[in-house]
């Protein structure tokens, strides 16, 4: 968020190199290579330099589904459906700065199978889903703790309290939610939350195709900054092609605001993105003028949904993957199918033009059929740093709502600068001198999602996340 999901795997750039530098665009393809088993490639900021980086092998995990993210160590790390020593799927992790891909955890069906979710981080674990396995066969909601490579079962889905989630988690108020295919009191899917703190978990609501709701939700829900929860469905409605709904927490109000439809695009299976104006973008994977599927935008403060462009068979068809707003106004996203090979495409949408453009026509050895989004990552961050002040340093709390206070010392001038999930500088000031530092930042005017702390002292850097509500 994948949730203002521009969010989850977005990360600051070191003091010492501009912004956009070491900036790049990553993502997978569950084909293709040269064994087949699926690739992952990166581009510049600008959506130009395409290059292919690694070919998934069978023997540490192959085709891989959902978003990669960039942890807070540094290393990118996502989900595969198949391959590993037990032949089923694997966690793994790259390391960016010296091109090291590594199976971290391998699935078994008692405790998880097909994890097609991808990952999401809070407080230094990542979280994620699969659509299988467990003790009911319903898929479990899992952990994956970075300090030390354990992997638990934290909860296992069955057809009373939702099974068979697909999506990625979402990050807000220190908890995580997310959304089950079926199941639930009507068997037609619903919204859940898993709280880390307690070990809770809670079905927020049932979806019920009798009053109007959609159903069978794919992609994962957006926190937008009216607090409120955002997602889309891929059947059900009025139409029986899908839905846009919204969730408030706080009165358990759960409401359709859009009813899709074939002629301007149907069945998504992907989340929405919210840009910092309010607006909403998402796509279809089918209907519009040439039932490709199209891109579309939602402005939730009227309803009013638009058709902002239909795929042709040359834009690629089918996409799947999340969109990522990039901080010049582009979207980027990707199709499984279409382009002149059939292999799919990565593209771009620019909100201030309307224009759409293919970045990259998929073809075998460069990767085939991507089912997932783009993820922005900063390549200093895998460079481990042994500051005295990143041990010094801490900050609370964490989520935070209206301010948060830095505690730090053993350092001497410092650099602050906060830093939003765009790359954009919010917030910056100097400290002469930092010993038994503790300085409360009022943070309650900053809109909801990630930021990160980037703290220079000398030619060290050192880089905090916090998540504001």
């Amino acid at each position: 968020m994948k949730k203002l999901l521009l969010t989850l795997s977005v990360v600051v750039a070191a003091a010492t190199i501009s912004i956009g530098q070491s900036q790049s665009y990553w993502l997978t393809t569950t084909f293709g290579g040269s064994p087949g088993g699926g690739t992952i490639s990166k581009m510049s900021p600008t959506g130009v330099g395409f290059a292919h980086v690694y070919d998934f092998l069978y023997a540490t995990g192959c085709n891989p589904y959902g978003n990669m993210i960039q942890a807070s160590d540094g290393y990118l790390y996502g989900t595969s459906e198949n391959g590993g020593p037990s032949g089923s799927c694997v966690i793994f992790r790259y390391d960016l700065v010296n091109n090291i891909y590594a199976d971290v955890h391998d699935f078994y069906f008692a405790d998880g199978y097909i994890p097609w979710s991808g990952l999401t981080e809070l407080n230094g674990v990542l979280y994620g889903v699969t659509w299988d396995g467990g003790v009911y066969s319903n898929g479990v909601l899992y952990s994956y703790n970075l300090s030390n490579g354990v992997y638990t079962d934290l909860y296992d889905f069955n057809s009373t309290y939702g099974s068979y989630p697909w999506s990625a988690l979402t990050v807000a108020n220190g908890k995580l939610y997310g959304m089950a295919m079926s199941g639930g009191a009507n068997n037609q899917g619903g919204l859940f939350c898993y709280d880390p703190a307690t070990s809770n978990y809670s079905l927020l609501y049932s979806l019920n195709s009798s009053v109007g709701d959609g159903t069978t939700p794919y992609g994962s829900l957006l926190h937008a900054a009216d607090g409120k929860f955002y997602g889309l469905t891929m059947t059900g409605g009025t139409n029986t092609v899908g839905t846009i709904f919204s969730f408030d927490e706080s009165t358990s109000a759960f409401s359709t605001l859009y009813n899709l439809t074939t002629a301007s695009g149907c069945q998504p299976k992907a989340a929405l993105v919210q840009a910092p104006n309010g607006m909403m973008y998402g796509t279809t994977s089918e209907g519009g003028l040439d039932s490709n599927g199209v891109v579309f935008s939602f402005d939730p403060a009227n309803n009013t949904y638009t058709d902002i462009h239909d795929l042709t068979l040359a834009d690629g068809k089918n996409p799947n993957g999340d969109l990522t707003l990039s901080a010049a106004g582009l979207l980027f996203g990707t199709a499984t199918g279409g382009g002149f090979s059939g292999a799919g495409t990565a593209f771009s949408f620019d909100l201030s033009n309307g224009a759409f453009n293919v970045i990259f026509n998929f073809v075998g050895n460069w990767g085939m059929n991507p089912n997932g989004g783009f993820n922005f990552v900063d390549m200093s961050l895998g460079i481990k740093d042994h500051s005295p002040l990143d041990a010094s340093v801490s900050l609370f709390p964490n989520p935070a709502q209206d301010a948060i206070t830095i505690s730090a010392s053993n350092a001497g001038s410092v650099s602050f600068t906060m830093i939003n999930s765009l790359g954009q500088s919010v917030m910056s000031w100097k400290e002469n001198s930092v010993m038994n530092y503790n300085k409360r930042i009022d943070v309650s005017a900053l809109d909801a999602g990630i930021y990160f702390l980037e703290m220079k002292s000398g030619d060290k850097v050192v880089t905090k996340k916090f998540v504001k509500e």
